[in-house]
């Protein structure tokens, strides 16, 4: 997400979920969609899938990092940018 293709992030992250479902790679997914959601400002997409995977994103310590980006966009688009 480097250069800024949320789009495309998310499709990509969409696709390990679906694929991948049964591994560990999915939780980092299901953050790295929860962060190209934010970052494309569809916070509520992006908090809803959040509180759904709250306990794993917990359980794997990736949880406070996704809902950081949350806020710091949340931030950003009260601020007008």
């Amino acid at each position: 997400m480097k250069m800024d293709e949320f789009e495309s992030a998310k499709i990509a992250f969409e696709r390990v979920i679906d694929n991948y479902y049964d591994t560990d790679v999915v939780h980092l997914a299901r953050q790295g969609m929860i962060k190209a959601l934010a970052n494309n400002r569809q916070i509520n997409e992006a908090q809803d899938l959040l509180a759904e995977n709250e306990m794993n994103l917990t359980e794997q310590g990736l949880f406070d990092d996704a809902k950081e980006v949350i806020q710091d966009i949340q931030k950003k688009i009260e601020k007008g940018q």
